[in-house]
């Protein structure tokens, strides 16, 4: 789903504060989906997180940026402030949300901002964003005007920090305004009859040196970076949609869904249907309110 930055109207679900370190070291959470942008600052940590299978570590001062649709297990040990967020301004889903609980997710919606926010990020100052998250969490329980107004305010400022450390860390890795117009392009198309051929032509670099540049700044080359905000959002779709493996395959930009499904178990492991039915039995599952 397509959200211009102008429609961008962040609300906060739930925020809290969480002390893994109560638990035994390298203790694993319960596996579980995101259904919601999840926004995390790590306050001390020995642990990381399991996305889609993958353990990233995370250190103090780090911020984890979960997507809807993804897969994810903590490993403790770690202490973080947690803020889930809703991007399109639904405040009704803030009566009564519970973290971590199955329901209908949000979209991975294609906005250059949110596109551009990595799994990952070392924030330029970490002090600020621990107040300002600090701030969130203790004017969220209260209802009156003033501190509702204050939660929005230091929300939206949070997601500017955000938003700016992650595009000058895109900026610094990238570097040259070719490249990082086509990744700009990639991000906003990929799920369309995107050619990267034309992409390079339109740069006016040579092939070679387009494709070095892309790898220099990107750490990837653009086809592995089309397919996989493809993937992700199929991913998503499976988890929050009973579409056919069809239809989802020709909503993220792919011609051939045998093609799509080839493609996807490479990616996974499973087949778009297995991963479907993984899915759902996880997220049926009972789940504890810090299963992260």
């Amino acid at each position: 789903m397509k959200l211009t930055t102008q429609y961008l109207n962040p609300i906060v679900l739930r925020c809290a504060h969480f002390d893994g370190y109560r638990f035994p070291s390298k203790a694993k959470m319960g596996s579980r989906i995101v259904y919601d942008y999840e926004i995390e600052l790590y306050l001390r940590s020995g642990g990381g997180i399991e996305i889609d299978g993958r353990f990233v570590p995370f250190q103090a001062g780090d911020v984890n940026i979960r997507k809807p649709g993804q897969q994810v297990k903590g490993v403790l040990p770690y202490e973080c402030i947690t803020l889930c967020i809703d991007f399109f301004g639904n405040y009704e889903r803030s009566k009564g949300y519970l973290f971590g609980c199955e329901e209908e997710a949000q979209p991975v919606y294609e906005n250059p901002l949110l596109l551009r926010l990595p799994d990952k990020l070392t924030p330029s100052n970490f002090d600020v964003l621990r107040h300002v998250m600090a701030k969130i969490c203790q004017d969220s329980v209260k209802s009156d005007d003033l501190h509702c107004f204050s939660v929005k305010s230091n929300l939206y400022f949070l997601l500017n920090e955000l938003f700016h450390d992650s595009s000058l860390t895109c900026a610094s890795s990238r570097g040259n305004r070719h490249i990082s117009k086509a990744v700009d392009y990639i991000m906003q198309h990929f799920s369309e009859d995107l050619d990267v051929e034309e992409l390079i032509r339109r740069s006016g670099l040579s092939k070679a040196y387009f494709h070095s540049c892309f790898k220099n700044m990107t750490g990837t080359t653009p086809g592995k970076m089309l397919a996989s905000l493809r993937l992700d959002k199929a991913k998503n779709l499976l988890c929050i949609t009973r579409s056919p493996v069809g239809e989802i395959a020709a909503a993220c930009g792919f011609t051939d869904h045998v093609y799509f499904s080839s493609a996807f178990k490479k990616h996974t492991g499973l087949t778009p249907t297995e991963y479907r039915e993984c899915q759902l039995r996880a997220g049926g599952r009972e789940r504890t309110a810090w299963s992260s």
